[in-house]
């Protein structure tokens, strides 16, 4: 049996694009993605041959991926998978981390899976669903720095140009996989559901959320390729 594993694997963070893009790269002949968020790496117990089995059905030549936002709660897997593809192509969207964390507790909430009588605040600092640790962009970067992708390995992209300059994000996209995504104009500007629907945090919560995050991603700079207003 041939073991197939992903060639790139987006890795998050939660709330800030990965439907997006998995909508647009599931429109490139070039590429086979089984399903959004398999999160199989996540689990303890793994079987190379279960993981590989989701990808018999693709195309030979085909651009294998995974996209599964949840990876980036778990400090193991960056090691695991440079053990079985040092290869693999990790992408990163990254997100001002307040709106990010406050956009996962609406919908959490909704979903049922953060008590409404829990703040936004309350959340936080416990760290329901991973709140926390999805917004410390520069921990989960050393981890796979650490485990031996180089810069040549990861692509990291701002979420707000998914709404601002969709194509050349896309662009960044392309070449970093070596492929050429549809740029399907009436699929680049769908609207996904808002777990906001424009609602914002408390101010006072949001401030010391703020202050925490400065101090947890000081440095994230160094590895960023554009300069994200709420890291100033």
């Amino acid at each position: 049996m041939r073991l197939l594993f992903p060639d790139f694997v987006c890795i998050g963070a939660q709330k800030a694009g990965t439907t997006w893009l998995f909508n647009q790269l599931v429109e490139c002949p070039e590429v086979c993605i089984p399903k959004k968020e398999c999160n199989y790496l996540s689990l303890t117990t793994k079987s190379i041959k279960k993981y590989t089995e989701m990808y018999k059905h693709c195309a030979r030549n085909s651009l294998l991926g995974d996209i599964s936002p949840y990876y980036a709660t778990q400090s193991f897997i960056a090691n695991y998978l440079y053990s079985v593809n040092p290869n693999t192509r990790i992408i990163f969207l990254i997100r001002e981390p307040v709106s990010r964390a406050f956009s996962q507790y609406r919908m959490a909430q909704t979903a049922g899976r953060i008590p409404k009588n829990v703040s936004f605040l309350g959340a936080f600092r416990r760290n329901l669903q991973f709140m926390k640790r999805r917004g410390c962009y520069l921990e989960v970067l050393r981890e796979y720095e650490k485990a031996g992708f180089t810069a040549e390995n990861m692509l990291l992209l701002p979420f707000e140009w998914i709404s601002q300059t969709p194509d050349v994000l896309l662009d960044h996209v392309d070449k970093f996989l070596g492929i050429e995504v549809p740029k399907n104009k009436s699929i680049m500007v769908k609207s996904f559901a808002s777990a906001t629907h424009g609602a914002k945090p408390p101010e006072s919560e949001a401030a010391r959320i703020k202050k925490w995050y400065i101090k947890q991603n000081k440095g994230l700079e160094e590895y960023l390729w554009w300069s994200p207003e709420w890291l100033a």
